[in-house]
């Protein structure tokens, strides 16, 4: 949640200040620039979002909850507390109809996890999957190709879009 982001960057910013206050104008200009672009993305995410016919999204479990709270989506989760934890064919059965029901073509896997159960519920009710990424830690490839947090939620507000054609 960029919004979250922005506060934890200023939390950081003002210790490094406290402790450091001989570098505290440094401090406070790069998290300036920091933030600025926080705040652009948070205004992408809430213009991206605020014209979609869906309102609604699978995930294999329900690590974006602050981010549909944050942008008003509603969040259906394969697993409620952990990836690893198996559903039962009756949670699985119910999703699938609650999905049908709404519309869903997209079930979102994620980074770092297996996404077998994401594969078999967008089988079973004729969608596709799509990657939202928890940024739970940053592959090589990824640290390699200059990805950072501001990027990888720039592709998570992306495919959100597409999965609830927003305008």
């Amino acid at each position: 949640d960029p919004v979250l982001a922005m506060t934890m960057v200023e939390r950081i910013r003002d210790v490094f200040v406290e402790r450091d206050p001989g570098h505290a104008e440094a401090y406070r200009q790069n998290a300036e620039v920091y933030l600025i672009s926080l705040r652009d993305l948070n205004q992408a995410f809430t213009e991206s979002l605020k014209e979609c016919e869906l309102n609604d999204i699978i995930v294999s479990h329900a690590a974006f909850a602050y981010l549909a709270e944050r942008y008003a989506f509603n969040l259906l989760s394969i697993t409620q507390a952990t990836p690893e934890a198996e559903p039962s064919f009756k949670t699985l059965s119910g999703l699938a109809r609650e999905a049908r029901r709404l519309k869903i073509k997209t079930v979102f896997a994620e980074t770092l996890t297996d996404s077998e159960l994401a594969r078999t519920l967008a089988n079973e009710i004729d969608a596709t999957v799509a990657i939202l990424n928890p940024l739970e830690g940053l592959t090589e490839v990824e640290i390699v190709a200059g990805e950072d947090y501001v990027s990888i939620m720039g592709k998570n507000r992306e495919a959100l879009k597409s999965a609830m054609l927003c305008q």
